[in-house]
């Protein structure tokens, strides 16, 4: 069966960073915050979207082409 050397790379990464804390997710979660915290980057965050605009604009598109999904 072929193998993507970039994807194997990638998951024997996953796999060697998860079994540093014996593949336990809140140990994990922890390590990711504080390397968030540590780091020199700045943080963005957008603002949240309302759940209906998606609905709101398929709407529109159906009124203003007379067709409907």
């Amino acid at each position: 069966m072929w193998e993507d050397a970039i994807v194997k790379e990638t998951r024997d990464l996953r796999e060697e960073y998860s079994s540093e804390f014996d593949h336990n997710l809140d140990a994990i979660f922890a390590d990711i915050r504080l390397r968030q915290k540590k780091s020199c980057r700045t943080k963005v965050s957008f603002p949240g979207r309302k759940v209906n605009a998606g609905r709101q604009m398929m709407q529109a598109s159906e009124e203003s082409t007379g067709y409907s999904a």
